[in-house]
């Protein structure tokens, strides 16, 4: 059964066009690590400066698999290291796993 990752993160004030920007980094690098489309986008209604990005994978053994892959990737855990502290707000992470019906 597939399932759907979405992750958000709340951009720091002033820091948004910085939070599209690099979404859309992580979001290609992601792609290219694990072969699946990644999509990024910005929440329109809400707090001001929610990104999220969005992938499906056909099963949860494929989604673990995957998330190891991003993990142990060195180039990606330093491009998070540098840019996530100055672009996006503490805490503000939140990882949801949907299951497709």
């Amino acid at each position: 059964m597939p399932v759907v990752f979405v992750r958000k993160a709340q951009a720091l004030p002033g820091k948004e066009a910085e939070a599209i920007k690099f979404g859309a980094e992580i979001a290609k690098m992601v792609a290219d690590i694990v072969g699946v489309e990644v999509m990024v986008g910005q929440q329109v209604g809400g707090p001001i400066g929610q990104i999220g990005w969005r992938a499906t994978y056909a099963d949860m053994a494929a989604f673990e698999k995957a998330m190891g892959k991003i993990l142990a990737n060195e180039p990606y855990r330093q491009h998070i290291a540098k840019h996530v502290p100055s672009i996006f707000m503490p805490g503000s992470g939140r990882d949801e796993l949907w299951r497709t019906l």
